[in-house]
Parts: C-alpha cells; sequence; structure tokens
C-alpha cells in the first residue's frame, strides 16, 4: 500500500466512526479529482471532495444526497497537507456541505499566489463538475483555509466566486494577505488561537481583521488556543511550537470552531436566518472565547428602554414603570414571539393591566403585550406581532414600592431575550433606571 493509499485509508476510519457516533443526516461520500487550469498552462490541481450521501451509501464516487450543495474549498497549512482536516470534514459533511481539499504548494517553497488561485480555481472547477456530479455543488460557496492556506485564501477571496471567507489562525503570505484585506468586502469569519506563536494574533490575524473592507468581519480569539490545533495532530505543525502549544486540548479547540462554523455557513451559504440568531448569541455569552465584530446586520435589531416614575421615593409608594421596545436596523421582526424579562423583586408589586396607555406620562400600547408571569426569577412579558422597520411598541405597569423598613437604591432593569422576534444584535438588549428608596 502506498503512502497516500495508507493516508486515504486512516482518514476514512476517522471519519467513518465520527459520523456513526455523531449520528448525522447523511454518510461520507468522496472522490478524488485531478483538475487541469487551461488558463494557467494546464496546471494540475488534485483535489479530493467530501460530500454528504445517503445514510448507508457512503464511499467513493457514490451518489450525492442532494442538489446545490454549499462547497468549501481549504487550503492547508505549510508542509501539512490535507489529511490534516478530518476535523473540518467531519464537521461539515454530515450537516450537509461538500468540503474540496486542494492538495498542492505541500513543499518547503510554496508559492502563495499560486496556491490563492488554485483555491479559486477549485471552486469553479467543482461546481462545473459533468457526469453524476452535475449540478450537486454549488451555486453557494466559502473559501477557507489554515494557516498558510488561510493567509493564500485572502489574496483571492475577494475575485473568487465565494460568498464568505473564514481563516483558522491565518498567516501572513507574500504577497502580503494583510494587504489583500483591504480589498475584501465579503463577510469574513477569522479564529485565532490566544497562545499561538506560530503566526500570532497581534502580527497575522488582528491586522488582517483591521484592514478588512467587510460590512461584516468577525475574529474570535480561542482562549488558550494554539495554532496547529486548529487541525489533526501533524509533525511538521506541531514541530514548530514546542513551547507554544496552549492549555486547550486538540479536542476541546475542535469543538469551539464546529460549534461556530456550522451555524456561520448555515446563515451565509444556506440562508438559515435562526443559525445568525444562534451565532450571535453563541458569540456574546461564550465563556470560552474573545472576539470582536464588526457586522452590519441584515436582520431585525432590538433595543429596550426602561422609564421610571417617580424615581425617588418614601415609605410605601406607587411608582409607575414603562418599557420601550424599538426596532433600530430597519428590518421588521420576523413574527416570533418578543420576549422581555425584568428581574423579579418583592419589594415591587404590580396587577397586570391589558388597558392601560399611559404610564409615567409615557404612551403604552398594553393591550399588545401579554404579561406571562414569573419563573420565580424574572417577570416576563411578550409581544406576539410585528414590529416594522424603525418602530416602537412599549408597556407599562402601575406598581407598589415597598422599602421594607431599609433605605438605599435599586435598579429596574428591562431585557429584550436575545434572539427574540428574529433579532440578531444583542448588544443593546437592556436597560436600567435607577430608584432611590427611603424608609
Amino acid at each position: 500500500m502506498n503512502l497516500f493509499s495508507l493516508k486515504r485509508s486512516l482518514i476514512l476510519v476517522s471519519l467513518f466512526f465520527t459520523i456513526q457516533l455523531s449520528a448525522q443526516p447523511f454518510d461520507l461520500g468522496f472522490t478524488d479529482l485531478n483538475l487541469i487550469d487551461t488558463t494557467r498552462s494546464n496546471r494540475a490541481v488534485p483535489v479530493t471532495v467530501y460530500y454528504p450521501a445517503a445514510l448507508g451509501g457512503g464511499g467513493m464516487d457514490v451518489p450525492v444526497a442532494l442538489n446545490n450543495v454549499p462547497l468549501v474549498v481549504l487550503g492547508h497549512g505549510f508542509v501539512m497537507g490535507i489529511d490534516a482536516y478530518t476535523n473540518v470534514v467531519n464537521a461539515l459533511t454530515p450537516n450537509g456541505y461538500a468540503v474540496a481539499l486542494v492538495d498542492t504548494e505541500t513543499g518547503f517553497l510554496p508559492n502563495h499566489t499560486n496556491f490563492g488561485n488554485d483555491l479559486a480555481f477549485t471552486v469553479d472547477a467543482v461546481m462545473a463538475l459533468g457526469g453524476a456530479f452535475a449540478g450537486k455543488f454549488g451555486p453557494k460557496a466559502a473559501v477557507m483555509g489554515h494557516s498558510m492556506g488561510g493567509g493564500a485564501s485572502f489574496l483571492i477571496a475577494e475575485t473568487a466566486n465565494v460568498d464568505c471567507l473564514v481563516g483558522f489562525a491565518p498567516a501572513d503570505t507574500n504577497p502580503s494577505a494583510i494587504t489583500a484585506a483591504a480589498s475584501i468586502t465579503k463577510p469574513t469569519l477569522i479564529f485565532g488561537g490566544e497562545d499561538d506563536c506560530v503566526a500570532s494574533i497581534a502580527d497575522n490575524q488582528q491586522p488582517m481583521y483591521d484592514a478588512l473592507a467587510s460590512s461584516c468581519k468577525t475574529l474570535i480569539t480561542v482562549l488558550g488556543g494554539s495554532h496547529c490545533k486548529f487541525a489533526e495532530n501533524n509533525f511538521a505543525c506541531s514541530s514548530g511550537e514546542l513551547f507554544c502549544q496552549g492549555s486547550l486540548s486538540r479536542a476541546d479547540q475542535h469543538a469551539i470552531v464546529s460549534d461556530y462554523l456550522l451555524p456561520y455557513y448555515d446563515y451565509f451559504l444556506k440562508g438559515d436566518q435562526n443559525a445568525w440568531t444562534t451565532f450571535n448569541t453563541l458569540l456574546t455569552t461564550d465563556t470560552r472565547i474573545s472576539y470582536q465584530d464588526d457586522c452590519i446586520y441584515s436582520c431585525p435589531d432590538l433595543t429596550s428602554v426602561t422609564f421610571v416614575l417617580p424615581s425617588t421615593v418614601t415609605g410605601l409608594s406607587s411608582v409607575g414603570f414603562a418599557v420601550e421596545i424599538t426596532e433600530l436596523n430597519q428590518f421588521e421582526t420576523d413574527g416570533s414571539p418578543i420576549n422581555v424579562r425584568i428581574p423579579l423583586d418583592p419589594r415591587l408589586t404590580f396587577t397586570w393591566d391589558s388597558t392601560l396607555t399611559n404610564v409615567a406620562f409615557f404612551n403604552v400600547d398594553n393591550s399588545s403585550w401579554n404579561y406571562t408571569g414569573n419563573n420565580g426569577l424574572f417577570h416576563n412579558f411578550q409581544y406576539n406581532g410585528l414590529i416594522s422597520a424603525g418602530m416602537r411598541s412599549a408597556f407599562g405597569a402601575v406598581s407598589s414600592y415597598d422599602p421594607q423598613g431599609t433605605t438605599g437604591q435599586t435598579t429596574i432593569t428591562a431585557t429584550v431575550v436575545p434572539g427574540s422576534g428574529g433579532e440578531c444584535v444583542f448588544t443593546n438588549n437592556g436597560d436600567s433606571e435607577l430608584l432611590i428608596y427611603f424608609d
């Protein structure tokens, strides 16, 4: 058995057991291609494409289970080769994606321009395949790369026939991927490892992110992550990070990447709005990462403003509070419930009145809202209609506040539950008003 066949056997064994254990909806098909780029002196571009096959129907050149499968073309790291990326295939292919691994520029003197052009060419060539593969791949596609392959992806992302770009610890290249980033307007997701000393965030991913002209760019720093653990164990890569392997295990680093990669692609390549909500909710709550994000979102953005009157009380007092929910991003909500929570405070009690139209000198439309009670932690309010682009809706209550023999201050805080109404911007969901009380 030659070395290539041995590697292929190991890859397939790994993929088979991973897919069986994860019980994904598709099995694994694959095909080996020797593509020829006639525009570059008949340059040979060997590629292996993994794609979703029907369960129980996996194997070489078996039928593709779907039409128009989104295509992800991946560029490998320096002297790493395609066998280092079974983790990416495991994450994507069983979930309905084709992953094309480009097996060029594997030596010690790679040509980054040629490698980038190989990635761009592969996108078009795989989507144009005939025979049993006709119409199976694309038109939605992404280019993705690790380390050198990430940098090479930057070189061609803007002109390639792709919808978005993803980089795993992308490294600067010659010509410069950092310089190329300034011309990229497509959505871009960059991962970096906090402990990466091979292609550090400060010298590589951060300047790439800063230079991007994209209206939607995200840089995720995997805390405790390293450069090489974005891929499978690879001697060539690991030998370069002997003293900076990171505190995170390889399996944990892979899991973090998969948690973000799937919803990101589900949104940009499959148009799944809920996936974008999932991505952004995780982004803002995940303690395993830190992030930078600059996106003009094509979805609703709901924010809350809280009003309290009076704001200073003595003894048992009547206090009115109102909460206004406004859509900021000029996108109508999607009709799913809009939920707002106010933390439970035993000193603040009220009876819901659906007929109220004014609270604390503020107009409300309680008839459009429901008070669904409290769960022991929060009061829950729900709106089941649409909030049009740029419009608002408000609710309120007249409450009793009892200082219970104490003096101090508190806040009344209202928060839109992330994802309500299809919104996907979660950085401005809450607002608080101060209430000062005396015995």
